[in-house]
């Protein structure tokens, strides 16, 4: 991970990325530890809706960093693609062993059958764990691929092209399967092939807000009104199956809606906090921010490994809620000891 440096004319550090950052792998440690009940309340339920913000915020953020850089091919894959795949194939190895001794009898049934070879059976095994473990990296790796490519386009085109894109997409990809999930206009799945396309649109997005100024609405408490309005709309006690699904997957028109609004929102927010943000605060917030790339790896392992005993420890103080919070510190605190180990450094960047 790079030290943080202050912001000089030879080496800046943007403030507002690592806030952005550090709250989308946070909603996804919320999302994948947090107790599932129907009497937290208005406000923890209305919460738990803003996990589906994750992908799609970090998403946009790479798009508004990476799409506007002008860099060689070697350059590109050097930083970005090599970045991902070592840790991603690491990872995955050690995903393999874990779950080999916790699900022994499963995975012999499932992978190694008496008439396939020992060498076959462990490389489906690896195959089946490095492209379903950690679906986000495939999707974000698909991405980085087709990068160059989409910094000519948006190099080359004009705003309002851009806009017509973004318009085709949001439709193509969101309206249309939300309003007739079929096979002409499916719901999204993971797919690395089609993820440039499903994802592609806010890849673009986060580009055109932040250098093309797609949203012109500067004041926050708007932009975090309509930014919170989908969820509020899905809570509705109706069962039509419309309203219940607005924000209901990472691709859906209302998450679509509240993920530009509010990314806007934290741009702003970000920078207007900035001035009153203390150096040595900064370096925590950047340090964190660094590590979020190897807290999502990880954080699936932990909780794997220890869930249970956390949780039944925090049920004996009635804290269950604390269990988000605690994966979110804990992970971050291995993930920034490990960064100081210079071999182990490489798989959690």
């Amino acid at each position: 991970m790079k030290k943080f440096q202050a912001n000089t004319p030879s080496s800046p550090r943007l403030f507002w990325p690592d806030v952005v950052r550090i709250i989308a792998i946070y909603l996804v440690i919320h999302l994948h530890t947090f107790p599932l009940s129907e009497n937290l309340g208005l406000p923890v339920t209305l919460f738990n809706r803003f996990v589906v913000l994750s992908a799609p915020l970090l998403v946009m953020l790479s798009g508004a960093l990476l799409l506007g850089k002008q860099e060689d091919y070697k350059t590109f894959f050097k930083k970005r693609c090599v970045k991902v795949l070592i840790p991603w194939i690491v990872w995955s190895f050690l995903y393999m062993i874990i779950w080999f001794n916790l699900h022994h009898s499963q995975i012999i049934t499932e992978f190694f059958a008496p008439n396939i070879s020992i060498f076959l059976s462990w490389t489906r095994f690896f195959f089946q764990v490095f492209m379903s473990n950690f679906w986000f990296l495939p999707m974000i790796f698909s991405l980085y691929l087709v990068t160059p490519f989409i910094r000519i386009l948006v190099k080359n085109t004009a705003y309002f092209d851009n806009l017509y894109l973004i318009a085709l997409w949001f439709f193509a990809a969101s309206v249309l399967p939300f309003l007739s999930n079929s096979p002409l206009f499916p719901r999204w799945e993971p797919n690395i092939i089609l993820s440039p396309v499903y994802y592609g649109g806010y890849f673009l997005l986060g580009y055109m807000i932040i250098k093309q100024k797609i949203l012109k609405i500067n004041n926050t408490p708007i932009l975090l009104l309509i930014g919170i309005s989908p969820f509020l709309v899905s809570l509705l006690p109706v069962k039509e199956r419309l309203i219940y699904e607005f924000t209901s997957g990472f691709l859906l028109p209302g998450t679509v809606i509240a993920s530009v609004f509010l990314f806007k929102f934290l741009f702003i927010v970000s920078k207007q906090l900035e001035k009153y943000i203390n150096m040595p605060i900064r370096r925590i917030i950047a340090a964190v921010s660094g590590a979020s790339f190897g807290v999502y790896i990880i954080h699936t392992m932990l909780t794997n490994l220890f869930e249970e005993q956390i949780v039944s420890v925090l049920r004996l103080f009635h804290g269950e809620l604390l269990l988000t919070p605690i994966v979110f510190c804990v992970v971050t605190i291995i993930v920034l000891l490990l960064q100081k180990i210079p071999v182990l450094k490489n798989i959690v960047p």
